[in-house]
């Protein structure tokens, strides 16, 4: 560690030299005793302090490693979100991570001056959070709703961290290091989930049941897999994403041969189709079918792609108000799910579009979208039916943001998402991404990242979900859109 400092300092004083020998073993042995006093405490404390220092250690020394080392954290880590209680809060490994990307973006870093993409998506997500904010004002519990809020704020601080500290690095190994660290989290989600099919398969004194939700697959019944997520359905979301990012990503990029590429992809394909979720289908199904108007030029696949994500958040909106809750269901229920889950979803809808006529400026607060009565307000629905919905959340990310903060904040978190992909591909000049790789690379870049951004904003229009890979995604597309703007100088350490 001590050379890998000589180099970037590039200093031959012997007495400098000492010094930064003396500060590293200082480090060691701080860390050292650290971890003896949290192992002394707890075995959860010594693990978040190793995952803390190491992620301090990177910012440091390897700061294109940050970002890749936090995707990888957390995705891992998404079953340890209640990991330490802190009075009616938790910390987790991410939100560990979370508060050093805090400390370091506005104590040590150099902010570099935005461009023009991501200068007015900032100004569009503190009109956001602004107005999201004053919704936790009318809201009956304004502890939790803050606290909600202050999640859903986390989400945009790390795509505002994912940006910067990646402007901070050499745009090349940037992209490399992220998409091969992606590479390797997606083939190891999908053999998780694999393996927990297959055991799943076994007889009935072996069976491990991960989750208790189960469907058919060629009239075999499997129990679906979640891996390291909390639901079925985030790992879809997750792996449809990884899905259209290594299909379409050069192997360069991803660091391997075209061989282990397409095994890549059939593994994660295999561990998307297990976990059978419908709405990682759909967003998948439209993303392949946008990807060949690339050919007539990606200023047009900015409009189409626009208007194609529009459509699909405004849908279980417009579906409420045009259709009627009684005539909806029994078309629902012959496709639906032996769980009937796309019964409980539409009711879901229904209801909290009635939920939004009655509060349309701020809605009922952060949060309280799963503690609002909302069943009885649609119908031709049984009570004990009702009292299970009250219970759930809204199965749309839009429809969450607009029934807990109000039309204006629904609006605007529509917006955000176009505005990603129409920045990404309004931006392509092509001559300023081929300075720095060629001419196939950059636009491969381009393609892949825009189409898994298409998915993943199609998946929200059918489950709550503000996990960090979507904020480091959305925040490297901003990174991308502005690479083609102006370039970039790198500043960063150990390029």
């Amino acid at each position: 560690m001590a050379s890998r400092v000589y180099r970037l300092i590039g200093s031959k004083n012997t007495q400098l030299k000492h010094s930064i020998v003396r500060s590293q073993i200082q480090l060691v042995a701080l860390g050292a005793f650290g971890a003896a006093m949290a192992a002394i405490l707890d075995w959860k404390l010594l693990l978040l302090f190793l995952v803390t220092v190491l992620y301090v250690v990177i910012l440091a020394l390897r700061r294109d490693a940050a970002i890749p080392f936090f995707l990888m954290v957390s995705i891992f880590t998404e079953q340890l979100e209640e990991f330490i209680p802190v009075g009616s809060y938790f910390l987790s490994p991410t939100r560990a991570l979370l508060i050093v990307q805090f400390v370091y973006l506005f104590f040590l870093a150099r902010f570099p001056r935005p461009l023009n993409y991501f200068r007015q998506y900032l100004f569009i997500t503190v009109l956001f959070l602004a107005w999201s904010l004053a919704s936790v004002f009318i809201s009956p519990d304004m502890t939790y709703s803050l606290g909600r809020w202050a999640f859903l704020a986390s989400f945009y601080f790390t795509v505002c961290a994912t940006y910067v500290i990646m402007r901070s690095c050499d745009p090349l190994k940037s992209l490399t290091k992220l998409f091969k660290v992606w590479y390797f989290t997606a083939v190891s989600i999908s053999f998780v989930a694999v393996l927990q099919s297959l055991l799943n398969w076994l007889p009935e004194w072996y069976r491990i049941k991960w989750w208790q939700n189960y469907r058919l697959l060629f009239g075999l019944e499997f129990y679906r897999p979640i891996a390291s997520f909390q639901d079925p359905n985030f790992l879809g979301t997750f792996l449809a994403c990884s899905f259209v990012l290594l299909l379409l990503l050069p192997e360069r990029l991803l660091g391997v041969g075209r061989s282990f590429k397409v095994l890549a992809v059939i593994f994660v394909a295999c561990g998307l189709l297990l976990s059978n979720s419908r709405g990682a289908f759909v967003a998948l199904f439209l993303a392949l079918l946008l990807y060949p108007v690339m050919g007539l030029g990606l200023r047009f696949k900015a409009v189409l792609s626009s208007s194609v994500v529009f459509l699909v958040a405004s849908f279980p909106v417009l579906l409420t108000l045009v259709l009627d809750v009684s005539k909806v269901l029994p078309i629902v229920s012959l496709f639906d799910t032996p769980e009937a889950s796309g019964v409980s979803r539409m009711i879901i809808w229904f209801s909290v579009v009635a939920l939004v006529l009655k509060h349309p400026l701020f809605g009922v607060g952060p949060g309280n979208i799963i503690t609002f009565g909302k069943g009885s307000l649609v119908d031709f629905v049984p009570s004990y039916i009702q009292e299970h919905i009250d219970a759930m959340a809204s199965h749309s990310s839009y429809l969450e943001v607009m029934g807990q903060s109000g039309v204006p904040a629904g609006l605007l978190y529509v917006f955000m998402g176009i505005y990603v992909i129409f920045s990404l591909y309004w931006s392509w000049h092509g001559s300023s991404l081929e300075s720095r790789f060629d001419g196939r690379l950059a636009k491969g870049v381009v393609r892949a990242v825009g189409s898994s951004v298409v998915v993943l904003l199609v998946c929200q229009a059918f489950l709550t979900y503000f996990a960090p890979f979507i904020a480091v995604l959305i925040g490297t597309a901003l990174f991308i859109a502005d690479l083609n703007v102006k370039p970039l100088q790198c500043r960063g350490k150990g390029e």
